[in-house]
């Protein structure tokens, strides 16, 4: 099990992830924007954009943290397909169509006429296979099932699955899966590396040197996006960000997380990827009976978490699949996850009748955020007659320790490799995942993911999603938390600018009114 994206994220975002900025070419201060306007949109202008210091250059490189990386990504780089947040599905980027043959294991995706890169040279099926190739050999989470990539023809690509997966085109949809040349995908992961060419809806203007605190991008031959230009000005936080924003020489930036939102009413929001429980290993004899793991998890207040650690930034969650993915539905728990006190103390003596409960280890990785939660927690089951000690891990240690089947009732965050509510339900709950790190094992589980991923139509997809969503909560293997969230301010003229479940936000929706 890996830290990297996926299980104990740390700190995922504490709130927000990082410093992102939007503001006119003259920008004016005072006002709330919109992201949406019922006026005719207008060609032309130039978006300046602040963000946090871009580290990391190639799609395949980008980090969640800083968010910055992400953004830059989805405008530089296109990957085959992208996400379209309002249908929730992929829809055609640098593939134009794709097909699959009868046994859902072969897809041939058909490159979009005339494509190139921003140094003029032709986008090719060569380069897609060799993108595929370096992210499935450095993040397999990224392409899960991935079995070959090749090259059919020039404008070809076939992509060899060693399991059905429905889910391909929106699995391709992810910022990091952008496609560069194939000469530029040699570098190591985490090793520097210079820009490539690009291939996305914007590329760095040659007139114009790039610097330490600002790039210059222009839009790209063939894109449809309305803005001419966009300039990326690099903050050293968000904090900057933000300040910069309300004193008025920014037009968007993110609201850190230290931020009150009842100090900030033109503050708007939206869910991250990104979510936080506390599991429960079903392998220990103490959280054997279900109806004990249901008075934990109707001892614990998400609403009072979040207020005590995150600013009220992490919104309540009542199951797995996060909001924004298709199949996400509110109450996967069925009312068992809802905050009940009462109802926890009748459960815990139903169990265990005059007897105390087992006491529980609250197992975090060490941080400072991290142990007010867990002292929330123990303080929240001491209410209702659970003793629980915190017991705290070193944070490089705590992956390796929850995988050794060791801890108790721990901190678990979970990030989607991409948007499909298989990127949440497969790795935690299938029995044979690395990743399921809380020891759930059942055979009917398995057998409605199975039918999930083979399933074509993303409505129905959902549904068999949210079965399995459904059939998980009901054994109650972890406590929800919440989902992170964005939380951002927009000045008057930035119009049709909206954060998706990506992290980022579909450049061709954004144009300027003045």
């Amino acid at each position: 099990m890996t830290t990297t994206r996926r299980a104990m994220v740390r700190r995922p975002a504490t709130g927000v992830v990082a410093a992102l900025v939007l503001v006119l070419a003259a920008c004016t201060s005072g006002g709330s924007g919109s992201s949406s306007s019922s006026r005719e949109p207008i060609e032309g202008g130039v978006l300046r954009l602040g963000l946090e210091q871009v580290g990391q250059w190639r799609p395949l490189d980008a980090r969640a943290v800083p968010q910055s990386e992400l953004v830059v990504a989805d405008l530089l780089f296109d990957g085959l397909t992208r996400w379209d947040a309002e249908a929730e599905v992929a829809v055609p980027a640098l593939a134009d169509e794709w097909t699959v043959d009868a046994t859902g294991l072969a897809w041939t995706f058909h490159l979009r006429p005339g494509a190139t890169f921003s140094d003029g040279s032709a986008l090719t099926a060569a380069d897609v296979v060799a993108t595929l190739q370096a992210a499935a050999a450095a993040d397999a989470s990224l392409l899960p099932s991935f079995s070959a990539a090749s090259a059919v023809a020039a404008d070809q690509v076939r992509i060899d699955l060693s399991a059905p997966l429905a889910s391909l085109p929106e699995v391709l949809s992810v910022p990091r899966l952008g496609v560069v040349p194939a000469a530029a995908v040699g570098t190591a992961v985490g090793e520097a590396a210079a820009l490539p060419a690009t291939s996305g809806p914007f590329r760095v203007d040659p007139a114009v040197a790039p610097t330490a605190a600002l790039v210059t991008l222009v839009r790209a031959e063939g894109a449809t996006a309305r803005l001419d230009g966009v300039e990326l000005h690099l903050f050293a936080d968000e904090t900057a960000a933000y300040d910069s924003y309300r004193v008025g020489d920014v037009g968007w930036a993110l609201v850190p997380s230290d931020v009150d939102p009842a100090d900030a009413t033109d503050v708007e929001g939206a869910p991250l990827p990104a979510e936080l429980f506390y599991g429960m290993n079903l392998a220990d004899p103490s959280l054997a009976d279900v109806r004990f793991r249901e008075a934990i998890v109707r001892a614990v207040d998400p609403e009072a978490i979040s207020a005590a650690a995150y600013s009220s930034g992490l919104e309540p969650l009542a199951g797995v699949v996060v909001d924004g993915v298709a199949g996400h539905q509110d109450d996967a728990c069925g009312g068992r996850c809802s905050y009940d006190p009462e109802a926890s103390r009748a459960l815990v003596a139903e169990v265990f009748g005059a007897e105390a409960p087992p006491a529980l280890a609250i197992d975090f990785d060490e941080g400072v955020t991290e142990r007010v939660v867990a002292q929330t927690i123990a303080d929240q089951l001491a209410a209702v007659g659970i003793t629980a000690t915190l017991r705290p891990h070193a944070p490089e240690e705590y992956a390796t320790f929850v995988a050794s089947g060791g801890a108790q009732l721990f901190r678990l965050g979970w990030t989607g490799a991409f948007p499909s509510a298989g990127a949440y339900l497969e790795p935690l709950f299938r029995s044979t995942s690395a990743d399921d790190v809380t020891n759930l094992a059942d055979p009917a589980v398995d057998a409605v993911l199975d039918q999930a991923r083979t399933e074509a139509d993303p409505g129905e997809r959902g549904e068999r999603y949210a079965e399995a969503e459904r059939l998980v909560m009901a054994k109650l293997p972890l406590v929800p938390i919440g989902q992170y969230q964005s939380r951002w301010v927009t000045a008057v003229g930035v119009e049709g600018l909206a954060l998706d479940i990506t992290g980022s936000f579909d450049i061709a929706e954004v144009w300027l009114s003045r």
